[in-house]
């Protein structure tokens, strides 16, 4: 079985996490440093269940391959080997663990 799908929009990164302690629960809350990541995983979730037609689980091993497209800045003609782009941290606001 092959699935493929494209997602439209810029990759939102995952960034860091944060944790603070909350009073009224007791316990410590860990969210995501950036608060798009979640808008993000929302539209590739959308996109991923349209492009199976809200079938049915995975049980079998599944290879993942992922493509980010990124626009190029404008005046930037070469390779900049400075700043790569995030890609760790756009896999991590896909993947959820």
């Amino acid at each position: 079985m092959r699935l493929e799908f494209f997602v439209p929009g810029l990759a939102k990164t995952q960034g860091s996490k944060k944790a603070f302690y909350n009073n009224k629960t007791g316990r410590a809350m860990i969210v995501d440093d950036n608060p798009k990541t979640k808008q993000w995983r929302s539209t590739v979730n959308w996109y991923a269940n349209r492009a199976m037609n809200r079938g049915f689980l995975i049980k079998d091993p599944v290879r993942l391959i992922l493509t980010f497209w990124r626009e190029r800045r404008s005046g930037d003609f070469r390779i900049s080997w400075k700043c790569p782009p995030p890609r760790r941290r756009n896999l991590r606001s896909v993947l959820i663990f």
